[in-house]
């Protein structure tokens, strides 16, 4: 009888204590507090601002197109112009040369001009390509219809670069001068070339609208 009872007094003292033990947790004095994640804000920005860098370098890119086939429009008129009304200074050179011979002279230089510009301005185009690829590819939410579009755009440069741009400036070469000039076959393979270089860049200016009208137009979701 006397542990019995001893054991209630005990009983009660071990709930008394262990009560506050489990009310008063270790947590609840201590809390502690997991570490802030890391953000990549920098990365998020550079995401959302792609879209107008690829708007920029897309825009460079068909104003760039465009100004090379208006200068390859008036370079030919240029020709005529230094012939018909030259100044006085050139056209007493012109004259000592022969109209024939300054003609074809004239006409040589201008169209190695046209020539140096296409090459030079293909080269810039693999730059804004490959910058584009890098900004459509790096968007917010990657699409294939700009990739898909700039790829067929790049890919007309890589054939005007080395498929057309090299012949046309072989073939140019024969007909600036005789023989070639009065050959009728030559003249028209050059004229053919010509056409196809005009028609790849005609599709890529399509292209490209297509293009832009996607970036200004759709918008996504945030």
């Amino acid at each position: 009888p006397f542990r019995a009872s001893l054991s209630k007094p005990f009983a009660a003292i071990e709930v008394s204590i262990a009560a506050p033990v489990r009310r008063f947790a270790p947590s609840a004095f201590f809390v502690t507090k997991r570490p802030p994640r890391f953000k990549p804000t920098r990365v998020k920005l550079l995401k959302v601002h792609t879209r107008r860098i690829a708007a920029f370098f897309l825009g460079a890119w068909l104003a760039g197109c465009l100004y090379v086939m208006f200068l390859s429009v008036q370079i030919t008129r240029a020709d005529q112009k230094i012939m018909t009304s030259p100044y006085p200074q050139a056209g007493k050179m012109l004259d000592s040369l022969g109209k024939e011979n300054a003609g074809m002279l004239v006409h040589h230089i201008s169209e190695e001009g046209l020539r140096f510009t296409r090459y030079s301005w293909e080269l810039i185009e693999f730059g804004l390509a490959i910058l584009l690829l890098v900004c459509l590819f790096l968007a917010t939410q990657r699409r294939m219809l700009p990739l898909i579009l700039c790829g067929a755009m790049l890919f007309l440069v890589v054939f005007q670069h080395f498929g057309v741009t090299p012949e046309l400036a072989y073939r140019g070469e024969q007909t600036d001068f005789p023989p070639g000039n009065a050959q009728l076959a030559a003249r028209e393979r050059f004229m053919a070339l010509d056409e196809v270089y005009y028609a790849a860049e005609i599709v890529k200016l399509i292209a490209g609208g297509i293009l832009a009208s996607y970036l200004f137009i759709y918008r996504p979701r945030r």
